[in-house]
């Protein structure tokens, strides 16, 4: 061998050796590259989780460990510091997710980086006109115009596809930051199935103890109702003085709010009149639940007493106490009309009253007729059934305006008659009717009545514990519309309900000088008087309503055990017959979850990236263009633009393949010699 071949293949080896050493390089950084992108499905997935499992981080996401005291004076200052807390994190967690995005930018540009390698692999070749593709994205519609000669599919994909990465890309940052700060939001915790509802005790008499501290079986059974008087009789007067100062503050005009609050042990409640045709209840005994789940909470929050649910509560910015049990609604109103009855024999008496207007269509009134026994003594009347004649004249039952003992007329078959109308069906049935009467007042021609008209209802209850934001502890009904379906019986409440509200005896009279009978007297007379104007009907039929629901609230309810609890938190739990009763709170606590369209739209975006990364790494296994010693590196930039340059458009040439004829003919020359 020449010394000229020795120096030459010393070169090549020693050049060998370099190119050697530099593709291991590069299948290192190759390598690195890709460790990157799936370092980023850490953060990635934790977001998810996070947001998947609804986790709750508490009252601060800047201060982890912050416990609010809400029956503490400081607890609005500590507030203001966890809120500057709040802010801070915040502004890291922006950041944290603008870090995302770069980091995402990284990986789409790995990912568009082994499409291309992809595309110019060996018997392959792309144009460079798509390389510079992104300098036109200013003219939207240079976007469908493609580099002469560029005919392939897998081209106008890529373009496509860089798009897609392009707007991903820009929309990372802002999902990864939606999904990674928790938002402020009321969460149910805790919550438990107390049982099924099983009935109403309103059909029978009152029975439970529970009704008065003074109440025992044997006083209720013998009718001695006014037990009930230390914790009913001077709330109800109460009652009823508040609204009397309520109507001179707003002018004796109609009451248009509901001024009355009731107690019911450490907590109290109001009426929800938010529905025009039912005022909801609520229940005292759901209210003395509540009562004991407050000193619970109280005792526990205080205390700090190690493991308890209470404890935890107070990593929250605000509690709710929940309950989801019975309420009744209550329907009806007070009327000034004719009465006139008819005896049809011993123990059976037809009552007509005049001047129903409810839901009376064109202006008209309607009859009410009750049937009741000919020896009560008694003016509160529950009436199974309410017969309400088409017209003042309805022969042989009904003659103008009054009921007739004709022979002919079957009043059985008369209170089985068809109503005006649907509306009117509905408050045909279990009906409660008082009767008021003064004398020298009251007549035949003039008469003041009302009726009330009870349903059974479930309702979600409400009491926050701060003794600064609800220092009356006022527990409130939640639901959007409880109103009652047509098609839904009113209950049969015992009259003696009512007895128990004014806390009076069976066969007893109210005492004149409570400040809610002489209210109701007043009105009474006032409603007599006047014959034109209806305030008076419209104030009594308020006040009659306040008694009402005094004697409603009582009544108390039975439940059965049960250990299903999965479909207890449902919102159709409580439209069913016999719900599942449950206990829990309500906590306003910064949290991760989905419960906005934002979130969801974040959540897909974020989903797309992790796979997008998942996309990065099957394809580094089959992105590989050649393969030096042991070594497998993709093509190198260079070499890429070296085959965007190599491309030549083939323009669509047809090869006219012909047959050329050559003929040669032989021709004789002669030579003719001259001398």
């Amino acid at each position: 061998m020449s010394r000229t071949e020795g120096i030459s293949t010393t070169a090549h080896e020693k050049e060998t050796g370099d190119e050697n050493r530099l593709s291991k390089r590069k299948s290192i950084g190759y390598l690195l590259h890709h460790i990157v992108c799936l370092a980023w499905l850490g953060p990635a997935i934790a977001i998810l989780y996070l947001n998947f499992s609804e986790y709750v981080v508490g009252a601060s996401i800047g201060c982890f460990s912050c416990r609010l005291n809400p029956f503490s004076s400081a607890t609005f200052n500590e507030e203001t510091r966890l809120d500057r807390r709040d802010h801070n994190a915040v502004g890291g967690l922006q950041i944290a997710s603008k870090a995302m995005e770069v980091w995402f930018g990284v990986i789409a540009a790995g990912i568009l980086y082994d499409l291309l390698v992809i595309l110019t692999k060996p018997g392959r070749d792309l144009p460079i006109g798509i390389l510079a593709k992104y300098v036109q994205f200013s003219d939207i519609l240079s976007l469908a115009e493609y580099p002469k000669g560029t005919k392939k599919h897998a081209h106008r994909i890529f373009l496509v596809f860089v798009g897609f990465m392009g707007i991903l890309v820009n929309l990372m940052g802002p999902s990864a930051a939606v999904l990674m700060i928790p938002t402020l939001q009321w969460r149910e915790t805790s919550f438990q199935a107390l049982g099924t509802f099983d009935k109403l005790a309103s059909a029978q008499p009152p029975q439970d103890a529970a009704v008065g501290k003074d109440c025992t079986t044997d006083l209720l059974a013998a009718g001695n109702f006014s037990c009930t008087a230390s914790l009913y009789e001077h709330s109800l007067d109460q009652l009823f003085a508040s609204v009397a100062g309520s109507l001179e503050q707003i002018g004796q005009t109609e009451v248009i709010f509901n001024p009355v609050i009731s107690q019911e042990r450490q907590v109290s409640f109001i009426v929800n009149t938010t529905n025009p045709d039912v005022d909801w209840i609520p229940s005292r005994q759901v209210a003395r639940e509540i009562s004991d789940d407050y000193l619970r909470y109280s005792d526990g929050v205080k205390q700090g007493l190690p493991g308890s649910n209470y404890t935890a509560l107070a990593n929250s910015l605000s509690t709710f106490l929940i309950r989801r049990g019975p309420t009744i609604g209550l329907a009806g109103g007070c009327y000034r009309g004719s009465l006139s009855n008819v005896t049809l024999g011993d123990e059976k008496t037809i009552r007509c009253y005049g001047g129903w207007d409810l839901y009376a269509e064109n202006g008209t009134d309607y009859v009410r007729c009750i049937r009741v026994g000919s020896d009560t003594d008694v003016d509160v009347y529950f009436a199974d059934h309410v017969y309400t004649p088409t017209s003042p004249n309805n022969p042989p039952c009904f003659v103008d305006g009054k009921p007739q003992a004709e022979p002919s007329c079957d009043w059985n078959e008369a209170f089985l008659a068809d109503a005006p109308n649907d509306r009117v069906r509905n408050t045909s049935t279990n009906t409660i009717l008082v009767e008021y009467t003064v004398p020298n007042l009251s007549n035949p021609n003039r008469t003041v009545w009302c009726d009330d008209i009870s349903y059974l209802g479930f309702q979600e209850y409400s009491m926050d514990p701060s003794p600064f934001s609800n220092f009356i502890h006022l527990t409130q009904l939640e639901t959007t519309d409880p109103r009652p379906h047509s098609d839904v019986l009113p209950l049969v409440v015992h009259t003696d309900w009512f007895l128990a509200g004014w806390s009076v005896d069976r066969g007893s009279t109210v005492d004149a000088t409570r400040i809610a009978a002489q209210t109701i007297i007043s009105l009474v007379k006032e409603a007599l008087n006047d014959s034109a104007d209806k305030l008076d009907l419209t104030t009594l039929n308020f006040m009659d309503g306040v008694a009402a629901n005094q004697a409603l609230s009582m009544i108390n309810y039975l439940i059965n055990s049960t250990n299903g609890t999965a479909s207890f938190k449902s919102p159709d739990n409580l439209r069913k017959a016999n719900p599942i009763l449950s206990t829990g709170v309500r906590v306003y606590v910064r949290a991760y979850g989905l419960g906005s369209r934002s979130s969801v739209l974040s959540l897909v975006v974020l989903c797309i990236g992790v796979l997008s990364v998942l996309i990065r790494v099957l394809l580094a296994l089959v992105v590989v263009s050649e393969r030096e010693g042991q070594h497998m590196t993709p093509r190198s930039v260079r070499k890429l633009l070296i085959a965007a340059l190599e491309h030549s458009p083939v323009e669509n040439v047809r090869i006219m393949e012909g047959k050329a004829r050559f003929s040669i003919r032989q021709r004789t020359v002669s030579f003719t010699h001259q001398s």
